[in-house]
Parts: structure tokens; sequence; C-alpha cells
């Protein structure tokens, strides 16, 4: 076991800073404590995040770990007596260096720079740029995952009103704001699979976009259209917070370009653009104060939706991180998310679940927006061969094998942002992860990383794992 860094924890004048000190001990005398008291896998579980091959792992892949700097880079060593001899197996330079740029737009202009030889996905704002570059090479593909609009759909919130949230999606020209937010790279969807899963259901009924509906929808309600063009009912508008991601320009585009549809039906919303580990994350976790909400869901290739939509998923005082924050409860759906889960023979679960799939999207606790289209830009093709999950909400990125074409020199340093340390202890959600690190440490992840700690940081797992699995034939894409 290696504790804490001493060094990362000195006062400006010299000297230990016994309380910052503390605080990164802490964390690893949890682990100790929990490893110590356990047996046989659960000890060595525990023990995964304080052992000392954190900081050295050791793989079985074509590369060889060298130095890992915290929250600057990665460098690696070609592994020449890797499976098939020094002759076979040279699966591309002699040295790799990883540096880790941890926003986008700078690390776009790395790449056209030439400081970097890929970047994994670029923003639409850089994307034009970028396409006029002879020198790049674009790879394109819908994403498996899907934006969407969520509604809390608890009593006495306004939208647990069926009749508001059909209205709600009638008021919304879909696909044309979809193209217009994504700046023509966004997959319209209708239901909660995208396009790209092999389950894609096309024939789910289209979003119509019909304003007088929507209208007559809300009246029918019992709801007024008031002098300021909202409508009301006892006292109260209809009016609510959309809270938004911030740093997520096609999401925010979407809710903007949404806002104004809305407002010609009578439905007021305010954009509210939120830090998602200060605000989002309180919001989504019980007791869940919030109307609407604007998101995103990664899927796997085989699409399982239960632990979002299934009613024993739903956030409660004893489980408030769960992800059916929406609060949506169906004992029908319930059925047929148990019996559609993946099935080694695919037709079963696609036979089993196209109710759920196709049903349309305003019963559904809340409307699919649609999947980002991904780009990845690459100088020279090179394979894409490993999957992992956000640590957050956002779609999963195909991580590109580590193949630059050759060493680059060091970039400055980036700040480390709070879903890092999430990765890096294998949490699956950014909001388990908060609740857990608050319930262990007394602060939250945000006050927390206001210190320097970047000495006691490990090299994240999907790191060492791409860099380190075993690879016998290389893709190509």
């Amino acid at each position: 076991m290696q504790l804490a860094d001493q060094a990362g924890s000195e006062l400006n004048g010299g000297g230990l800073d016994t309380a910052a000190y503390s605080t990164a001990l802490q964390p690893q005398l949890v682990d100790l404590k929990t490893a110590l008291a356990s047996t046989a896998i659960d000890q060595i579980a525990a023990s995964f995040r304080i052992r000392d091959f954190q900081r050295n792992p050791v793989g079985t892949g074509p590369y060889k770990f060298v130095k890992y700097i915290a929250g600057q880079s990665v460098e690696l060593a070609r592994f020449d007596d890797y499976f098939g001899g020094a002759e076979k197996t040279k699966v591309g330079p002699a040295k790799v260096f990883i540096p880790i740029i941890k926003d986008a737009a700078s690390a776009s202009a790395a790449l056209q720079k030439g400081d970097i030889n890929w970047q994994t996905e670029i923003t639409s704002d850089a994307l034009s740029t970028l396409k006029k570059d002879p020198n790049l090479q674009i790879a394109e593909f819908a994403d498996f995952g899907y934006y969407f609009i969520a509604f809390n759909l608890r009593a006495p919130h306004i939208y647990s009103d069926l009749a508001l949230r059909q209205a709600f999606s009638m008021c919304i020209d879909h696909d044309a704001t979809v193209t217009a937010a994504t700046d023509g790279n966004g997959v319209p969807v209708g239901a909660n699979t995208p396009p790209a899963s092999w389950a894609y259901n096309a024939d789910v009924p289209k979003y119509t976009l019909d304003t007088a509906a929507a209208m007559k929808l809300i009246e029918a309600a019992g709801w007024t259209k008031g002098s300021d063009g909202v409508f009301a009912k006892a006292g109260k508008r209809l009016s609510s917070d959309l809270y938004v991601r911030s740093g997520r320009p096609q999401r925010v585009a979407f809710a903007r370009l949404a806002k104004d549809q809305l407002a010609k039906c009578g439905i007021e919303i305010n954009v509210k653009e939120s830090d998602f580990a200060t605000v989002l994350l309180p919001l989504l976790s019980y007791p869940n104060k919030f109307d609407t909400y604007m998101g995103g869901w990664s899927t796997s290739i085989d699409p399982d939706d239960y632990s979002i939509f299934h009613s024993s998923k739903a956030t409660t005082k004893e489980n408030p991180d769960a992800n059916n924050f929406v609060g949506w409860t169906n004992p029908a759906a319930d059925k047929l998310l148990t019996d559609g889960r993946p099935d080694l023979d695919r037709a079963k679960p696609k036979a089993r679940t196209p109710p759920l799939r196709a049903a349309p999207h305003p019963v559904l606790p809340y409307p699919p927006t649609g999947p980002a289209t991904a780009r990845r830009s690459l100088i020279a093709p090179g394979p894409f061969d490993a999957r992992f999950r956000d640590a957050d909400d956002e779609p999963a990125d195909f991580q590109p094998a580590v193949r630059p074409l050759a060493p680059v020199e060091s970039l400055p340093r980036q700040r480390l942002s709070v879903p890092d340390p999430c990765t890096a202890v294998g949490s699956a959600s950014l909001r388990s992860f908060s609740s857990r690190f608050t319930e262990i440490v007394g602060t939250t992840p945000s006050l927390y990383r206001a210190r320097d700690h970047s000495a006691h940081q490990v090299i994240p797992p999907c790191v060492s794992r791409v860099a380190t699995r075993p690879r016998r034939k290389t893709a190509s894409v």
C-alpha cells in the first residue's frame, strides 16, 4: 500500500498541512479498514484502490507502462517481447505519449497544430474548421446514446399530468430543432433506443408539431391562458425551470430553441445552465426538487432500460441516487423491462419489448430528442477497440487504441474535473460517487477538489486497460 504523498499537502510557507494530509489519508484508511475486515475476493476488491500497482500497472499488451504525471500525461513504451515476437508484432511507435487535455477546444487546437495525433471527440464549434484541414481524416457514426427532456412525474409537480406532457411535446418541431441545435449532426429519435442499435424500431410514431391541438389539451386539463400569454390554473402558472448541464452547447441550443416554440403554446420554461456536480446532482437525487431537466443517456449494444425505467429503481429516501429520478412507476412496463433484459438470443428480447420501445414518447417519463452524431478525428486511420461508459450521464465514447503516429511534447497541465476521481475508482455514476464521497470524506467533491491533491491520484483504469490489454488483431475504421 502506498500512502498519500505528504509533498502534496505542504503549507505555502513550508511544513506539513496536517488537516489537508489527514483529508487525503481518510479515504485510503477507510478502504484499508474495509479490506482488513473482508475476506477472499471481497478483500481484494476493497483494497484495489490503495494497492501499489495503481501507480505502476502491469499488463500483457503490446505496450508497457513508463510514467504517469497526475493530471498531465501518461507515457508508454512498446513491448517488443509481446506475443509473436518483435518483428511480427510491432503494432506502433516505440514510444507513446498521452497528454491529458480536459478542454475539447484546446484538444482541437492541439490536433490542428500537430501537437496530438488524434482527438476522441470533436465539438460542433470546431468541426467545420477541422473538416477543411486536408491533413485530418474524420470518422463519423451515430452514437449509442440519446438526449432527452425529463419530467418529474411526482405530484404535485406540474408534469405529473400526462396531458401536459403530451402538449409539451406537441409544441416543438422536433426534427428541425434537433438539426438546428446540432448543426445538422444530430439524428432525431422518437423513443428510448437510438438508431445505431440493432433493437431500434423505425416504426415508432414520429413527433408531430401541432400548437393548436396542444393548447386544446392544456385547456381541457383546466388551464386558462393569462394576460402574459402563459397558461395558469388555481393561481399556478404553467412555468418551470429547465435545467441543462453547462458546457453542453448542443443541449443548451436545443433548450433555447424549445423555449421559444413552447412560448407560442402558452408554456413557459426558463433555461438554467447549471454545474452538474454542485447543482444538478442534488436536484436529481431524492427528494428530486425539479420539474424539467435536459440530460443524456448512453446505451449498450444490447439496450437495457431496467435501471432507468423500472419502478424498483425510482429514487427514494433509502435509495436517493437511483437512475429513475423522474419517479416513473408502471407495472406493465416493469414486466416488459424484466422480460426484455439482454439475452444471448437477440430475437427474444427484440420480440418481447417492442410495446415499451414503441410507446408514444409522451407516455414515457421523458421524450428523447436525438443522439449527436459522434465524430472522431485521426491523422491516419487507427482501431477503435474498447468501449467504456462515461462517469456521468453522457453518451459513452469509443476509446481509440493507443496508437499515435509519433511521440509529442508535453502540453500545459489541465485542472482535473469532478468526473476524474469517479472514473478512477470505477463508480457506475457520478451521482453515486458524489453521495458516497460526501459520506466518507465529510465534504462535497467540489469543495474537496479546491485543494491540490494531484500527487495522490492514480492512473485511471480506462487508460491502463486500453494500453495493456492483449491484442492479436487490430480492427480497422
